[in-house]
Parts: C-alpha cells; structure tokens; sequence
C-alpha cells in the first residue's frame, strides 16, 4: 500500500502530516526532495547554492507566505522526516535534483514562456496568503482543467515540473514497493493525480489524502460519537 499525502509548502500542516505518518505506521516514508534540498531544509542558515533566476524568485515567494502563515516552506517535509525517526523507520528522497531540473527547464522554456513566467511571478509579490488560498481552491475544484491551463500557458513547465517529476517520483516509489511494504509519501498536491495513475499502472495499491484534507479538521477516531463537540489545536 502506497499512501500519498498531497501537501503544500505555504500551509502550516505539521501537526496533520506526522498524524497520519503516526497513524499508518508505514514501513518508510518518503519525501519530494533531493538530497541538497533535503539538507537545506535541515539547515536553514546554510547559504544557497547558486541557481536560476527565477528559482531564487520563487523561492523567495514562498518563502513570503511561509512567514506569513508563521512556518518556514516546506515545513511538513520536516515533519514527516521526524515522524518517520518518531517511529524508527528510514526516509527516502524521491524527487529528482532540483538544479538539474531548472537548469533544464530554463534551457528549454521558450522565450515567449520566460517572459509570460517572469511577468507572473513579478506580479506574485504583490499577491497575499488570501489570493493563495483562493487560486488553492481553484485547483482543489478541477485539478484536470487547473492544469490543463496551466500546460496551454506553459507547457515547458509543466512537462518538466509536472509531467516528468510525476513519472520520476511514481518510478522511484515502485523501486521502494519492492522493499517496503508499506510507504508514505509526501508530496505536493498537484502530483498527487498523476503518480496516482502511474502507480495505479504498475499495478500498486495507492491511497490518496489530498491538501483539502489535511488542512480539513481531522476524521473522527474509530467508534467516536459523531456529535461531539472537540477542539483542535495544530500548533506543536
């Protein structure tokens, strides 16, 4: 059994992350990060390695609205990593390497898609956590339409960001289902819909909690009353 955990990296999701790690107990739990990303995540003060232009200018975006909603960006991937030391069971990195990809990205982008992606995220910095939630929102309402947006505007991105990562990490979990019986995985919600399918593909058992979910009061616990009243707190 493979369980995806569709996350987003602007969201305060800790506490609802390592819930369902705890919760399912899996035999591995596995991260949408390359080993250097994984590391700067770990170390926040470590200086940047030198990459694109407009990778710096996304980061900087998300690192914005992490601060905004009083998280650092990528946050739950933290999470999970401690949940998965929590429970005594290894992590895996499972997405390809993030200087390769948009060092490739930038090569490929046609010029009329730098432009168009340069104006968007220049427009970006004006954009609050509450614009966030609404163009969420949007997404979480048609994920298929949402992206088949997306690759009319730009389809370099999205085959490189998207479509290909997709089939990176959906083949590096299918290695791991090999070893592992049981896996977590905890990716970005828009990947969620399309390493379903190929997991699906190659014939695994595949459950999905998308970002709706866990941003979602928590289900009730087994046998509890549906009409009580319970407060919950997601702060650690």
């Amino acid at each position: 059994m493979i369980t995806l955990l569709g996350t987003g990296h602007v969201f305060n999701l800790r506490a609802r992350v390592k819930d369902e790690i705890r919760k399912r107990q899996p035999a591995v739990v596995a991260l949408e990060l390359d080993p250097n990303r994984f590391q700067a995540l770990r170390n926040p003060h470590m200086p940047r390695r030198k990459a694109p232009f407009v990778y710096q200018m996304l980061a900087d975006f998300q690192e914005r609205l992490a601060k905004d909603a009083g998280i650092r960006p990528g946050d739950e991937m933290l999470a999970a990593s401690e949940a998965a030391e929590e429970i005594g069971v290894p992590v895996a990195l499972i997405d390809a390497d993030a200087q390769r990809t948009f060092a490739r990205l930038r090569q490929e982008m046609t010029f009329g898609e730098k432009m168009r992606g340069i104006g968007s995220i220049l427009a970006s910095a004006f954009i609050r956590s509450k614009a966030v939630d609404e163009q969420v929102r949007e997404m979480e309402a048609d994920y298929a339409a949402y992206f088949e947006a997306l690759g009319e505007k730009f389809p370099t991105v999205k085959r490189v960001l998207l479509d290909e990562r997709n089939a990176h990490m959906a083949n590096e979990l299918v290695k791991a289902a090999e070893r592992f019986p049981t896996i977590v995985a905890v990716v970005g919600d828009g990947h969620v819909d399309g390493m379903s399918r190929l997991l699906a593909a190659r014939g695994l058992a595949v459950e999905s909690l998308r970002l709706k979910d866990l941003r979602g009061p928590p289900p009730p616990e087994p046998g509890s009353s549906a009409s009580a009243t319970v407060s919950f707190d997601y702060r650690e």
